[in-house]
């Protein structure tokens, strides 16, 4: 299925990008947001890659974005978008509890399915009002512990932490301890464990190998990179929200505005 555009934007109207697996939902969704004022419908998806490509291309500053949909659900879209090109998001979601939680504690907003009009009027008010004053680094701080919040809730039954990481070199399987590896890096389906001046190919995803690493050690700072706090020798700020972080392997790292949050608590805990 392709991501359907919407018609030409008014002058001033917020641009909003409607995500969700069912059609059903996504024409009321678009049939209450193409009568509210201040709103442009620029697209709808129907499924999370879709979501991607269209928030890469149509760079919308709202997005509906469903939390249940297979394969890349609302979530997964989140940690994947350019933090630089982040939307204020709305997620939509049937069930989820744990979510809601999350979104209540950190005042993120979302909907409940079913949504009628009288509901999607208030929060489409809401989006107009967060976008136009641009309260976007006060948004993706939020969004980022709620991230937290939930990746932590997923985490809380994980068999247990790795002491050794099993990789594969020639015709050898050798066996890194995790606390030797200085940082990690993601390369697509494969990560790069960087462990002194070696270095090693290991096919897995940096969500799940960091799932599975000590907290208390390990430190994701960009989407595609994690840190093991004892081989970092300083941090310096940089841009407004990010850092260069010097490794003691003489590597120069930089982290990410999204991480922001989690890296000023780290260093608070730190000091």
């Amino acid at each position: 299925m392709t991501c359907k555009k919407g018609k030409d934007q008014a002058a001033g109207d917020v641009r909003l990008l409607i995500v969700d697996d069912e059609p059903l939902a996504r024409r009321g969704l678009r049939s209450y947001a193409n009568d509210h004022p201040g709103l442009e419908v620029v697209g709808e998806c129907g499924d999370g890659y879709e979501a991607l490509d269209a928030i890469e291309r149509l760079r919308p500053d709202a997005v509906l974005l469903d939390v249940e949909m297979p394969e890349l659900n609302g979530f997964k879209v989140i940690e994947r978008v350019d933090p630089e090109h982040m939307p204020y998001v709305v997620f939509v979601t049937a069930h989820d509890q744990y979510a809601l939680e999350a979104f209540r504690v950190h005042a993120v907003d979302y909907v409940l399915k079913p949504a009628d009009r009288a509901l999607m009027t208030e929060v489409f008010s809401r989006v107009i009002e967060e976008v136009r004053r641009k309260g976007l680094d006060d948004f993706n701080s939020r969004l980022t512990a709620v991230l937290e919040q939930l990746e932590y809730k997923a985490h809380e039954k994980k068999p247990h932490v790795l002491d050794r990481i099993t990789v594969k070199v020639g015709g050898r399987i050798m066996f890194v301890d995790a606390a030797a590896v200085d940082w990690i890096e993601a390369c697509g389906n494969y990560v790069n464990l960087h462990v002194g001046q070696s270095k090693y190919l290991l096919k897995t995803t940096l969500n799940y190998l960091g799932s599975r690493l000590d907290s208390s050690m390990f430190l994701r700072v960009h989407r595609s990179t994690i840190v093991n706090t004892r081989s970092v020798r300083e941090f310096r700020t940089f841009l407004r929200g990010s850092y260069v972080i010097m490794m003691k392997d003489n590597s120069k790292l930089f982290s990410s505005r999204r991480f922001h949050a989690r890296i000023e608590s780290f260093l608070k805990l730190s000091g």
